[in-house]
């Protein structure tokens, strides 16, 4: 006992020592070991110190993000995407520049969204318009550019000005919509008399027109689905409003959009499937490749990129924790290296990558003395020693077993 307390103290103390070796500042080490509100305390300090050292000014953002992000990760997992954002955006007016910060800012700001909105479509369907419109207006201020949100705080503009009585036209133009469904019977009626009077005028003018309204059902049938994201059933719609009237710009537009559109579908979807199975070079070239179709699905295909380095450097820091936990300890390190030369950092690797190399060296160290000492004793010590950091170091268990 006497001669392992000393050793795990060392062990214990060794990540500090090793920070310390990189000049007098502590804060890259606490942030690395996770100990965020500690690595902004000692910034802070030395902040307030010397303002005009650029060191500290960039150890302070990088504590006060640290921070941030860790409270907006907490919030996150309770759910409470407000308090997220609070923090999230505390982190971006630290580090404007952080690319980290920028992917939580847009992916917090998507959920909340996203919340407003399912919130808005369950009051509407309930009647409750007044309550649905705000709702609506709030997912907007979160996502201006959501499609779902602008086109149902438009649909329950209408519905709450009807009801407020603001103009007959509103009434109007709902009468004019329900006799839409009446269409497909004319349509039917006017190519029975131009069958049988084959110069009756007025029936094919007719019959045009009635073919210009059922493609315009069909354009604004396709609209919801493409702002529902349904985009292989809106190409549909836009091809059937083409068979009525080709000469349809929408319809035309619309139809291309969706090829685009699903054709950028189909790789985002074969992108998560190669990236289930690990083949990550193939997934990011079918990012790449969906990416420069859509218009529409560009935050989908910057999460589809995020899932994938995810994944990458995963394997990489269960691959190396596993060469840890086998005792190779040199492996270890060199793939602990390989993940931070693409991650910059992730979760505890820069300060496992440290304590594999203080043992490295520690344990050389120990195993040299063991074999200069000609005291039986004192080289049972240093084997002990060695063997608690590095069981399979060189042969370090035969030397230890002849002294037994």
């Amino acid at each position: 006992m006497s001669t392992r307390t000393p050793l795990l103290v060392a062990a214990c103390l060794l990540v500090p020592a090793c920070a310390a070796g990189r000049g007098d500042s502590k804060v890259p080490f606490l942030v690395e070991a996770g100990r965020y509100a500690e690595a902004l305390t000692e910034a802070s300090e030395r902040y307030e110190e010397t303002p005009e050292d650029e060191r500290a000014e960039r150890e302070y953002r990088l504590a006060t993000v640290a921070v941030h992000l860790q409270r907006a990760r907490e919030a996150t997992f309770e759910e409470d995407y407000e308090e997220a954002l609070a923090h999230v955006l505390e982190a971006d007016r630290a580090d404007p520049e952080n690319r980290v910060v920028g992917m939580w800012l847009l992916k917090t700001r998507r959920r909340i969204a996203d919340r407003w909105l399912n919130e808005a479509q369950e009051l509407a369907s309930l009647g409750e318009l007044p309550g649905a419109y705000h709702a609506y207006e709030q997912a907007l201020l979160h996502q201006p550019e959501n499609v779902a949100a602008i086109q149902g705080r438009a649909r329950t503009l209408l519905r709450i000005n009807y009801r407020q009585g603001m103009g007959e036209a509103y009434y109007k133009e709902g009468v004019r919509s329900l006799r839409r469904f009446v269409l497909g019977r004319a349509a039917g009626e006017f190519d029975y008399t131009t069958k049988y009077i084959p110069d009756h005028e007025d029936a094919e003018v007719r019959a045009v027109a009635v073919d210009r309204l059922l493609a315009e059902e069909r354009v604004a049938i396709a609209e919801e689905f493409e702002a529902q994201g349904l985009y292989w059933a809106a190409g549909n719609e836009f091809r059937l409003a083409l068979l009525l009237d080709p000469e349809s710009p929408t319809a035309q537009a619309g139809r291309e959009r969706m090829e685009r559109e699903v054709g950028a579908k189909e790789m985002l979807d074969h992108a998560e499937w190669l990236r289930i199975r690990e083949r990550f070079d193939e997934a990011r070239e079918a990012i790449q490749e969906g990416r420069a179709l859509t218009d529409a699905q560009v935050d989908q295909f910057l999460s589809a990129s995020i899932d994938i380095d995810q994944s990458v450097y995963g394997l990489l820091y269960a691959e190396a924790l596993r060469l840890e936990r086998d005792f190779l300890y040199e492996e270890a390190i060199a793939k602990y290296g390989e993940l931070l030369e693409v991650a910059g950092y992730y979760e505890d690797a820069i300060t496992r990558k440290a304590t594999l190399e203080e043992f490295t060296l520690l344990a050389e160290d120990l195993y040299a003395r063991a074999l200069e000492t000609q005291d039986p004793e004192e080289r049972r010590r240093y084997l002990n020693e060695l063997l608690l950091i590095w069981p399979e170091y060189r042969d370090t268990e035969a030397l230890f077993a002849e002294l037994e």
